[in-house]
């Protein structure tokens, strides 16, 4: 009789495509079921009457949560970007100018200047570095109350250069309450596990400029 133990294989984790899709249906449709629960137990009361304030207040708080949910999945999405960050970039700026514009208003439409045909990157990398970028414009928004916020992606042979610039109130980057409102430290940790370099450069009046410098990898190209 065979006595051997056998290791038994480990379950492959699910995909990013694959836990998005399960969350979507599931998750995502429980979150659209409740909405709309609310929204109808809201029609059925005086507009200004608590309950229907308290039930328009849960309303916006399930909006919020799919919201996330909606970040979430098309970071899960975007996983395998390294061949194609470009466009996802462009994605991810339109979604946030869309939703801004949704729930800051006036927010400003971020506007993207791609000066690159072609980026291929690790496909942890490129996930780290949307989100970096996401995050920088985000701060500009929420932060720099800014008429303009721009951008720009450039590259040379062995590095990756994206500058966010507003045209915003600016601040004293010597300043750590405003620095840290800023979410700059969170923004260098970032950089610093993409083994990039984040400068910052602000004046009160004058807007703030960061510009992430992503050095390439041997099998990473941008043109």
């Amino acid at each position: 009789m065979d006595t051997t133990l056998h290791t038994p294989t480990p379950l492959a984790p699910p995909s990013p495509a694959s836990l998005a899709r399960e969350l979507h249906d599931d998750l995502g449709q429980r979150l659209t079921v409740l909405h709309w629960e609310l929204h109808t137990l809201q029609d059925r009361h005086v507009q200004g009457t608590a309950l229907s304030n308290a039930l328009k207040r849960l309303r916006g708080e399930v909006e919020g949560a799919q919201a996330v949910l909606r970040d979430v999945l098309n970071g899960l999405r975007a996983e395998a970007v390294g061949g194609r960050l470009p466009h996802a970039l462009h994605a991810m700026i339109e979604r946030m100018g869309r939703h801004c514009a949704a729930v800051i208003p006036p927010a400003p439409k971020p506007v993207l200047h791609l000066n690159v045909e072609a980026v291929s990157l690790d496909d942890d990398r490129a996930q780290e570095l949307l989100r970096l970028v996401q995050e920088a414009v985000m701060n500009a928004i929420r932060h720099a109350q800014a008429r303009h916020i721009q951008v720009s992606v450039n590259a040379s042979p062995r590095l990756l250069a994206i500058t966010i610039a507003d045209d915003g109130c600016g601040f004293d980057p010597l300043g750590s309450r405003r620095a840290d409102a800023y979410g700059l430290v969170g923004m260098r940790e970032r950089a610093e596990l993409l083994r990039a370099s984040l400068t910052l450069e602000s004046e009160i009046d004058r807007g703030t400029r960061i510009r992430i410098a992503l050095p390439l990898m041997p099998r990473e190209s941008a043109q």
